[in-house]
């Protein structure tokens, strides 16, 4: 019932989505990750490009909405924000700003996250495979799910 539910939930979005992107002139693009919904915007020409997310579980009555908003400053520069609000707490969850530089072949990007401490990023990220970056940290954090560790 709850898989059928979720099925039936995601091609509500999938059939909004689409209707929404035919009747706009704007790029509408959405990803869905583990019951999360999201959905870019950036109109034609533009130099922003917002993108809205929620995430809800039913178990936990958890939900959260992400904001993430970019602007172009030149062809090679770019700033961004991006928010996590929980509306459980009414609290601001995580802050992110980045400094964005295109290189050719790659992006480096310079972030400040503002979670639960602050920690400062220098990633480099291959334009060829943007969902694999390679990551330099001056900072310690426990392995991540998924990650290797040396107990494996």
């Amino acid at each position: 019932e709850l898989a059928k539910a979720e099925s039936q939930k995601r091609a509500d979005i999938e059939a909004e989505m689409r209707a929404l992107s035919s009747a706009s002139a704007n790029r509408i693009a959405k990803a869905q990750v583990k019951g999360a919904v999201k959905a870019r915007a950036k109109a034609e020409k533009s130099k922003w490009m917002l993108e809205v997310g929620s995430r809800y579980t039913q178990a936990s009555q958890y939900h959260e909405g992400t904001l993430k908003a970019t602007y172009t400053l030149s062809p090679k520069w770019t700033v961004g924000v991006y928010e996590r609000y929980d509306f459980q707490k009414n609290d601001l969850v995580e802050q992110e700003y980045a400094l964005i530089r295109d290189l050719h072949c790659w992006t480096a990007e310079l972030i400040w996250n503002m979670q639960d401490a602050e920690t400062i990023w220098l990633v480099f990220k291959p334009k060829a495979f943007p969902d694999f970056p390679i990551e330099w940290v001056t900072s310690y954090h426990a392995p991540k799910i998924g990650s290797q560790s040396a107990e494996d």
